[in-house]
């Protein structure tokens, strides 16, 4: 193998999680423990020296713990998954097999391109961090359930990581290697 070869065997590319919530129940009830916490807080803050500042604490933490139970139960009602980008190549067949919509002004067909490229990139990401790949079935039932916004989080994802990202650049290195003039080349 060359150099080249070598240095391309190293790629990667950029990758963007997405978490679904799939109990909104519970997300409403996170939301609301979330706000009696911060109400406690500021209970806390705001009570007067002298006043019941046990009690104030005591709240506190009884509102934690509301947060806390419901974040344990909330853990498993989130599906996970990694999208990652996909190189240049692949990217533009997906973009070919997804051609514009009759009578528009488009390039491709946003409608169906990034869910279409969020099939062949998107990973399920278990609780202990190992990715687990998703078949089409695992797609058919994902995509039966997804509200417009969950699908919105998707597209959002795959379109930042495969047309915005990018890899980062190297400009940080040209900045590490700009010499700076001494002062005692311009000073008496």
């Amino acid at each position: 193998m060359g150099a080249l070869a070598d240095k391309l065997a190293t790629a990667s590319y950029p990758t963007k999680d997405v978490e679904l919530v799939l109990d909104a129940h519970l997300s409403n009830l996170r939301n609301v423990a979330m706000s009696a916490l911060v109400t406690a807080k500021t209970a806390r803050k705001n009570t007067a020296e002298g006043g019941d500042i046990k009690g104030a604490d005591k709240a506190i933490r009884a509102a934690q713990k509301a947060v806390d139970d419901i974040e344990t139960q909330m853990r498993d009602a989130v599906l996970r998954i990694r999208f990652t980008a996909l190189p240049h190549k692949a990217y533009s067949e997906r973009v070919r097999a997804n051609p514009p919509r009759k009578n528009r002004s488009e390039l491709f067909n946003p409608e169906t391109l990034f869910l279409d490229i969020a099939r062949r990139s998107g990973q399920l990401v278990e609780n202990d961090g190992e990715l687990v790949p998703m078949d089409a079935g695992d797609w058919d039932a994902l995509e039966a359930i997804l509200t417009d916004g969950e699908t919105g989080a998707i597209v959002k994802a795959v379109h930042e990581i495969n047309s915005g990202a990018g890899r980062s650049g190297v400009g940080f290195l040209s900045r590490a290697s700009v010499t700076t003039v001494s002062s005692s080349e311009t000073s008496e």
